[in-house]
């Protein structure tokens, strides 16, 4: 008899299974829509990290079409990749370890979430990690014996450029994941002696050895089941046959900002007059779905005479997708209340390639127009992406149809708010300044004159020409968030209030012998 039902095994879902079944007397079936990440080498691999975004480990998802954003891709949709398998999007993201700012969990504490304050998570931040950083373990903002390992990536000269350019123009080296977030720094990530290092890895492969889990994958959720308002398990489509689960105690939803919000709006929770419209019985009026926040960012490629740039054949296998430097900052316009970064840049030690034209579905126009000729010339480069980290604009999660297999409606109204145009473009404004600077002249880094379709490149460092920019190649940082609000027990745009359906009821084992079908803790099936 299982106790829980757990949906997802992404980053939180594998957390979860690890600490629940600690407790012997807790059952837990973890359910993953997408396949075993050991049965895929390149997940392992991070510099293959861009080819995961289009693999089988993805859900493959678009954008709807954007009206103020995104115009120079195919049809104005974005590319948007979720991860599809055990490790969720940790097996597919570019393996970057930045925590979120101290101000952000600070706010979210004085909005009445409590126990969210950055004093109170530091502790488990610190608790999950095995740092081989030893500068950064006597820091007192890392740890050495958790279960999830991060190193410093392998460096490239062209790295160690772009850390000397941020000094030069007055940004100080740190670790971004210590006391400051705002200057410059090596990139750590979730890598193990060259190797991905998801919680697929640190928790939940060391937990299938423990009798009271089971784990489940190509099990897609449908649903959750309702006895009366209170949750009592789970509908699961497997081979073609599906298939209502009962839980003891409880469900616990961690499919993500996509997955999450689309299950409980077609289990009836969710906005009223959208479910209505599908034919789906409301069981909670909630605001699901609604204030879909992301990172827009943009990218900008700059030409370098020397040294090489970062491939497989110089040695540089184990660097995340080639990701290197980071660097985050305040434009001019960022809040006065709360002093956060409000823009984030990272630094790749290569050209973009042409896997990106598809991982991020731009036009055949623009793509012969800034790309093309650099791919053809064979030239040395590196990228700066930068991402807009708090942007007004805010997005929605809807449903197509009552179909569990109909995609989601993903609209995350890109640069919807005009403050958000402005403040990135002012954020590759103070990018550019990169290539002023000494650092980037010793080694020929500029930036590629390669301008717009019907642009001038005479007119590039305009900021007429930046918002134009920002308006046609908008791309998502793969950070969709807040669909599923959490907060108080008087927040009713929160879920708090509605305790009582999501937990609690009767639940056990379909008749069938479940646990022959669903596969022992020894292995997934």
């Amino acid at each position: 008899m299982t106790t829980l039902s757990v949906v997802g095994a992404g980053a939180a879902g594998n957390v979860l299974a690890n600490r629940l079944t600690e407790d012997p007397s807790t059952s837990v079936l973890l359910l993953e829509a997408g396949g075993d990440d050991v049965k895929e080498p390149s997940v392992h691999m991070p510099i293959a990290s861009p080819e995961m975004l289009s693999s089988d480990f993805d859900y493959h998802y678009k954008s709807e079409p954007q009206q103020r954003s995104s115009h120079g891709l195919e049809n104005s949709q974005v590319v948007y990749p979720r991860g599809k398998g055990l490790g969720g999007s940790g097996s597919i993201n570019y393996l970057l370890y930045t925590r979120g700012s101290r101000y952000d969990f600070d706010e979210w504490a004085d909005l009445g979430c409590d126990g969210w304050s950055y004093r109170d998570v530091l502790p488990y931040f610190i608790k999950m990690e095995d740092n081989s950083n030893k500068e950064y373990l006597k820091s007192g903002y890392h740890g050495r014996s958790g279960p999830m390992k991060f190193s410093d990536l392998k460096k490239t000269p062209l790295i160690d450029a772009f850390l000397e350019a941020g000094q030069e123009l007055g940004h100080p080296i740190i670790d971004v994941n210590g006391k400051e977030q705002l200057g410059f720094s090596n990139a750590q990530g979730n890598i193990h002696k060259g190797m991905r290092w998801s919680t697929a890895h640190g928790y939940l492969r060391p937990a299938m050895e423990r009798a009271n889990l089971d784990v489940a994958i190509h099990s897609p959720v449908n649903k959750i089941l309702f006895d009366d308002d209170e949750a009592s398990g789970v509908e699961v489509s497997k081979d073609g046959a599906v298939f209502n689960i009962r839980a003891k105690k409880e469900v616990i939803l961690s499919a993500g900002s996509i997955e999450s919000p689309r299950i409980l709006m077609l289990s009836g929770i969710g906005p009223r007059e959208h479910l209505q419209q599908h034919q789906i019985p409301v069981l909670a009026d909630l605001p699901v779905g609604d204030n879909l926040q992301d990172h827009p960012m943009c990218v900008l490629e700059y030409a370098v005479e020397k040294p090489p740039s970062i491939n497989v054949s110089n040695g540089y296998l184990g660097v995340p997708g080639a990701q290197g430097g980071l660097a985050f900052y305040r434009t001019r316009y960022a809040s006065q209340d709360r002093l956060y970064p409000d823009i984030q840049v990272q630094m790749s030690s290569s050209l973009t390639g042409g896997i990106f034209r598809k991982v991020w579905n731009i036009n055949s126009k623009v793509w012969e127009s800034l790309y093309e000729r650099e791919q053809t010339d064979n030239h040395q480069g590196l990228y700066l992406t930068t991402l807009l980290l708090h942007p007004k604009s805010t997005g929605t999660i809807r449903l197509k149809s009552n179909n569990p297999k109909d995609r989601p409606l993903i609209d995350p109204k890109f640069l919807s708010h005009p403050d958000d145009a402005t403040t990135l473009a002012e954020g590759l404004k103070m990018q550019i300044q990169l290539q002023n600077t000494e650092s980037f002249q010793k080694i020929g880094a500029r930036l590629t004159e390669r301008a717009l379709p019907n642009s001038d490149k005479s007119s590039l460092y305009s900021e007429e020409y930046l918002e134009k920019f920002v308006r046609t190649m908008t791309l998502t940082g793969h950070h969709p968030t807040s669909t599923c609000r959490m907060g108080s027990a008087d927040d009713d745009k929160a879920g708090a209030g509605f305790e009582e359906a999501t937990s609690g009821g009767c639940f056990n084992y379909a008749k069938c012998n479940q646990r022959q079908y669903w596969g022992s803790h020894h292995h997934v099936s």
